[in-house]
Protein backbone atom coordinates (compact mmCIF):
# COMPACT_ATOMS: atom_id res chain seq x y z
CA UNK A 1 0.00 0.00 0.00
CA UNK A 2 1.35 3.43 -1.00
CA UNK A 3 0.95 6.18 1.59
CA UNK A 4 0.69 9.78 0.40
CA UNK A 5 2.03 12.23 2.93
CA UNK A 6 -0.33 15.06 4.00
CA UNK A 7 2.13 17.66 2.72
CA UNK A 8 2.07 16.10 -0.72
CA UNK A 9 -1.74 16.16 -0.77
CA UNK A 10 -1.65 19.89 -0.04
CA UNK A 11 0.86 20.49 -2.83
CA UNK A 12 -1.25 18.49 -5.28
CA UNK A 13 -4.20 20.75 -4.52
CA UNK A 14 -2.21 23.98 -4.69
CA UNK A 15 -0.17 23.27 -7.83
CA UNK A 16 -2.39 23.11 -10.95
CA UNK A 17 -1.95 20.09 -13.19
CA UNK A 18 -0.55 20.67 -16.67
CA UNK A 19 -3.09 19.49 -19.24
CA UNK A 20 -4.21 19.89 -22.83
CA UNK A 21 -7.59 19.38 -24.49
CA UNK A 22 -8.96 18.94 -28.00
CA UNK A 23 -12.28 20.72 -28.48
CA UNK A 24 -14.80 22.28 -30.84
CA UNK A 25 -15.59 25.86 -29.69
CA UNK A 26 -19.24 26.87 -29.31
CA UNK A 27 -20.54 30.44 -29.49
CA UNK A 28 -23.95 30.60 -27.82
CA UNK A 29 -26.50 33.40 -28.44
CA UNK A 30 -26.32 36.10 -25.78
CA UNK A 31 -29.99 35.50 -24.97
CA UNK A 32 -29.52 31.86 -24.02
CA UNK A 33 -27.97 32.42 -20.58
CA UNK A 34 -28.62 35.35 -18.28
CA UNK A 35 -25.71 37.67 -17.45
CA UNK A 36 -25.75 36.33 -13.89
CA UNK A 37 -25.40 32.74 -15.05
CA UNK A 38 -22.74 33.74 -17.58
CA UNK A 39 -20.70 35.32 -14.77
CA UNK A 40 -21.06 32.27 -12.53
CA UNK A 41 -19.92 29.96 -15.32
CA UNK A 42 -16.92 31.94 -16.52
CA UNK A 43 -14.46 29.37 -17.77
CA UNK A 44 -10.75 29.61 -18.58
CA UNK A 45 -11.59 28.00 -21.94
CA UNK A 46 -14.38 29.27 -24.23
CA UNK A 47 -17.58 27.23 -24.15
CA UNK A 48 -16.98 24.08 -26.13
CA UNK A 49 -17.62 20.43 -26.97
CA UNK A 50 -14.82 18.26 -25.61
CA UNK A 51 -13.25 15.79 -28.05
CA UNK A 52 -10.31 14.49 -26.00
CA UNK A 53 -9.33 15.36 -22.45
CA UNK A 54 -6.82 14.91 -20.95
CA UNK A 55 -4.73 15.00 -24.11
CA UNK A 56 -0.98 15.12 -24.84
CA UNK A 57 0.99 16.72 -21.96
CA UNK A 58 1.82 20.36 -22.79
CA UNK A 59 5.56 19.72 -22.72
CA UNK A 60 5.12 17.13 -25.50
CA UNK A 61 3.12 19.39 -27.84
CA UNK A 62 4.92 20.25 -31.05
CA UNK A 63 4.40 20.63 -34.78
CA UNK A 64 4.17 16.84 -35.21
CA UNK A 65 1.19 16.67 -32.86
CA UNK A 66 -0.55 19.42 -34.84
CA UNK A 67 0.18 17.61 -38.10
CA UNK A 68 -1.24 14.39 -36.64
CA UNK A 69 -4.44 16.26 -35.69
CA UNK A 70 -4.72 17.59 -39.22
CA UNK A 71 -4.25 14.06 -40.62
CA UNK A 72 -7.25 12.90 -38.58
CA UNK A 73 -9.27 15.83 -39.93
CA UNK A 74 -8.13 15.40 -43.54
CA UNK A 75 -11.11 14.97 -45.83
CA UNK A 76 -13.63 15.82 -43.11
CA UNK A 77 -16.03 18.65 -43.84
CA UNK A 78 -17.62 21.19 -41.52
CA UNK A 79 -21.07 20.03 -40.43
CA UNK A 80 -24.31 21.36 -38.98
CA UNK A 81 -25.78 20.35 -35.66
CA UNK A 82 -28.37 21.60 -33.19
CA UNK A 83 -28.49 22.28 -29.46
CA UNK A 84 -31.99 21.03 -28.75
CA UNK A 85 -32.71 20.73 -25.01
CA UNK A 86 -31.23 20.75 -21.52
CA UNK A 87 -29.76 17.46 -20.28
CA UNK A 88 -28.56 16.46 -16.81
CA UNK A 89 -25.47 14.92 -15.31
CA UNK A 90 -25.31 14.39 -11.53
CA UNK A 91 -23.33 17.62 -11.04
CA UNK A 92 -24.02 19.60 -14.21
CA UNK A 93 -26.59 20.72 -16.75
CA UNK A 94 -25.73 20.66 -20.42
CA UNK A 95 -27.12 21.31 -23.89
CA UNK A 96 -27.98 18.15 -25.82
CA UNK A 97 -26.39 17.89 -29.28
CA UNK A 98 -28.34 16.45 -32.20
CA UNK A 99 -27.29 14.59 -34.14
CA UNK A 100 -24.45 13.41 -31.87
CA UNK A 101 -23.01 10.98 -34.41
CA UNK A 102 -20.60 13.40 -36.20
CA UNK A 103 -18.99 14.24 -32.85
CA UNK A 104 -18.93 10.62 -31.67
CA UNK A 105 -17.24 9.59 -34.92
CA UNK A 106 -14.71 12.42 -34.60
CA UNK A 107 -13.97 11.50 -30.98
CA UNK A 108 -13.49 7.88 -32.04
CA UNK A 109 -11.06 8.91 -34.78
CA UNK A 110 -8.94 10.86 -32.30
CA UNK A 111 -9.04 8.01 -29.77
CA UNK A 112 -7.82 5.60 -32.44
CA UNK A 113 -5.00 8.00 -33.33
CA UNK A 114 -4.07 8.43 -29.63
CA UNK A 115 -5.19 5.26 -27.81
CA UNK A 116 -3.06 6.28 -24.82
CA UNK A 117 -5.39 9.24 -24.22
CA UNK A 118 -8.96 7.93 -23.98
CA UNK A 119 -11.64 10.57 -23.41
CA UNK A 120 -11.82 11.54 -19.72
CA UNK A 121 -9.24 8.85 -19.01
CA UNK A 122 -11.69 6.09 -19.96
CA UNK A 123 -13.94 6.78 -16.95
CA UNK A 124 -17.17 6.56 -18.93
CA UNK A 125 -18.40 3.73 -21.13
CA UNK A 126 -20.79 5.98 -23.08
CA UNK A 127 -19.74 9.03 -25.08
CA UNK A 128 -22.19 11.93 -24.74
CA UNK A 129 -21.05 15.04 -26.65
CA UNK A 130 -22.41 18.07 -24.80
CA UNK A 131 -22.05 21.76 -23.93
CA UNK A 132 -21.95 22.42 -20.17
CA UNK A 133 -24.07 25.42 -19.08
CA UNK A 134 -24.38 25.06 -15.28
CA UNK A 135 -22.65 23.30 -12.41
CA UNK A 136 -23.36 22.85 -8.69
CA UNK A 137 -25.80 25.32 -7.18
CA UNK A 138 -26.26 27.11 -10.51
CA UNK A 139 -28.20 24.11 -11.86
CA UNK A 140 -31.36 25.07 -9.97
CA UNK A 141 -34.10 26.48 -12.18
CA UNK A 142 -31.99 26.81 -15.32
CA UNK A 143 -33.95 24.49 -17.60
CA UNK A 144 -37.14 26.54 -18.31
CA UNK A 145 -35.31 29.78 -19.12
CA UNK A 146 -32.82 28.07 -21.43
CA UNK A 147 -35.32 25.75 -23.10
CA UNK A 148 -37.34 28.77 -24.25
CA UNK A 149 -34.44 29.75 -26.56
CA UNK A 150 -33.85 26.31 -28.06
CA UNK A 151 -33.19 24.82 -30.55
CA UNK A 152 -30.04 26.61 -31.69
CA UNK A 153 -28.55 25.88 -35.11
CA UNK A 154 -24.75 25.58 -35.13
CA UNK A 155 -21.88 24.67 -37.47
CA UNK A 156 -18.66 22.89 -36.44
CA UNK A 157 -15.93 24.49 -38.57
CA UNK A 158 -12.65 23.74 -36.80
CA UNK A 159 -10.96 21.91 -33.94
CA UNK A 160 -8.84 23.73 -31.37
CA UNK A 161 -6.01 22.43 -29.19
CA UNK A 162 -5.64 24.19 -25.84
CA UNK A 163 -2.90 23.71 -23.27
CA UNK A 164 -2.72 24.65 -19.62
CA UNK A 165 0.38 26.48 -18.50
CA UNK A 166 1.15 26.10 -14.80
CA UNK A 167 1.40 29.88 -14.36
CA UNK A 168 -0.42 31.54 -17.27
CA UNK A 169 -3.34 29.11 -17.32
CA UNK A 170 -5.15 27.94 -20.44
CA UNK A 171 -4.04 29.19 -23.86
CA UNK A 172 -4.96 28.05 -27.37
CA UNK A 173 -2.07 26.18 -28.97
CA UNK A 174 -3.41 25.52 -32.48
CA UNK A 175 -6.53 25.62 -34.65
CA UNK A 176 -7.18 23.07 -37.40
CA UNK A 177 -9.87 23.83 -39.97
CA UNK A 178 -12.41 21.37 -41.31
CA UNK A 179 -13.01 21.45 -45.05
CA UNK A 180 -15.83 23.76 -46.24
CA UNK A 181 -19.28 22.20 -46.10
CA UNK A 182 -20.35 20.45 -49.27
CA UNK A 183 -23.14 22.25 -51.08
CA UNK A 184 -26.27 20.09 -51.36
CA UNK A 185 -27.05 18.99 -54.89
CA UNK A 186 -29.79 21.05 -56.46
CA UNK A 187 -33.00 19.20 -57.41
CA UNK A 188 -34.05 19.00 -61.03
CA UNK A 189 -36.64 21.41 -62.47
CA UNK A 190 -39.48 18.88 -62.05
CA UNK A 191 -38.60 17.90 -58.49
CA UNK A 192 -41.09 18.81 -55.75
CA UNK A 193 -40.14 18.47 -52.11
CA UNK A 194 -42.66 16.91 -49.76
CA UNK A 195 -40.80 18.16 -46.70
CA UNK A 196 -41.46 21.43 -44.89
CA UNK A 197 -38.22 23.41 -44.65
CA UNK A 198 -37.18 23.97 -41.02
CA UNK A 199 -37.81 27.43 -39.60
CA UNK A 200 -34.61 29.08 -38.43
CA UNK A 201 -34.70 31.35 -35.42
CA UNK A 202 -33.57 34.88 -36.17
CA UNK A 203 -31.53 35.08 -32.96
CA UNK A 204 -29.48 31.88 -33.38
CA UNK A 205 -26.14 31.62 -35.18
CA UNK A 206 -25.45 28.96 -37.78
Amino acid sequence: MITVRPGRRVLQRLIPRADSVLLVPVSLPATLLSARRQNHLRQPIPRHITLLYPFVPPRALDVEVVRAIERVLHGRSAFRYQLTRVGSFPNARYLVIEPPEPFIELIGAFERAWPEYPRYGGQFATTIPHVTIAEGRQMAGIEPSVQAHLPVQMVARHVELWRKHLIRGWRMYSRSELAPMRSPSRPGPNHRSTETPPQRRSDTPA
